[in-house]
């Protein structure tokens, strides 16, 4: 059974100004069932080399890694999953230190559907995905990305 994925909000903030700015944080319809996300956080301290994510989806996963040893080996098979979607939308997909601007550029449900129904059990329903980002263990930004998920 597939799932279909759809965007339906997202939320981007920098917890404190001196970390850098969303200049994009914004969802656009590609056709009537499928939107797509585009992200661009421009970064006001630069080279980054020390970053945690925290992806929390409450009462599914909870999920914390260090961006930079998982980029080395990709063994995480969770993380492979999330990081296996964004990887072609995105700048972020080589080794830390990252000395440049972060992008999500449409990233696209369309191409996903599958892997929700794949990987995760996941019934009919509104879900959120909360990202948390820290850059050497200071809450740095904070990225939520709601969904609506149909069976």
């Amino acid at each position: 059974c597939m799932a279909h994925v759809s965007f339906t909000n997202l939320k981007c903030d920098f917890k404190n100004a001196s970390f850098g700015k969303y200049e994009q944080c914004h969802i656009k319809a590609v056709n009537r069932s499928h939107k797509y996300v585009s992200v661009y956080a421009k970064l006001y301290i630069l080279p980054l080399s020390n970053i945690t994510v925290s992806i929390f989806k409450p009462y599914f996963v909870d999920l914390t890694f260090d961006v930079c040893q998982y980029l080395k080996n990709r063994r995480n098979v969770l993380v492979n999953v999330f990081f296996n979607v964004i990887e072609r939308y995105s700048n972020i997909n080589h080794t830390c230190p990252y000395n440049h601007d972060i992008i999500v550029d449409k990233l696209w449900t369309g191409n996903h559907d599958d892997m929700m129904s794949k990987y995760f059990p996941i019934t009919s329903g509104q879900y959120a995905l909360f990202m948390d980002f820290f850059l050497y263990k200071m809450h740095m930004s904070q990225v939520v990305i709601y969904l609506k998920i149909s069976n």
